[in-house]
C-alpha cells in the first residue's frame, strides 16, 4: 500500500504449508487523528453538602491533543443530563462541582 486514506478497512489471516486459514475480522484504520476514546467512568468525592470533586482517567487521544472535556450532570429522577457549566473545560481531568446548590 502506498497511501492509506481514511476509514480504510483491512483484514488478515495465516497462511501455511496446510493451505490458507480464514480471514480476521475487518479493522478501520484512520489516517491522521481522530475522535478520543471515552474517559475512564468519573469518580465523585463527596467535599461538602453543596461540592463534590469529580475526577477521571484521561483517555486516549487518537492523535490529536485533548482540548476540553464536557460534563454533564442529571438527577437520578430525571431522564436527561444537563451540561454542569455553560463553558467548556479545559483539559484537566479533576473538576471541584457545586450542583447542588
Amino acid at each position: 500500500m502506498t497511501r492509506i486514506l481514511s476509514f480504510t478497512h483491512l483484514q488478515v489471516r495465516a497462511v501455511n504449508a496446510a493451505g490458507e486459514g480464514e480471514w480476521s475480522e475487518a479493522a478501520q484504520v484512520l489516517s491522521g487523528a481522530g475522535a478520543p476514546e471515552p474517559p475512564t467512568a468519573p469518580v465523585c468525592t463527596v467535599r461538602s453538602a453543596h461540592a463534590i470533586c469529580v475526577s477521571w482517567d484521561a483517555p486516549c487521544n487518537n492523535g490529536a491533543r485533548i482540548l476540553e472535556y464536557k460534563v454533564e450532570w442529571r438527577h437520578s429522577d430525571q431522564q436527561d443530563f444537563s451540561p454542569v457549566t455553560c463553558h467548556t473545560l479545559p483539559c484537566m481531568s479533576q473538576l471541584n462541582v457545586t450542583p447542588f446548590i
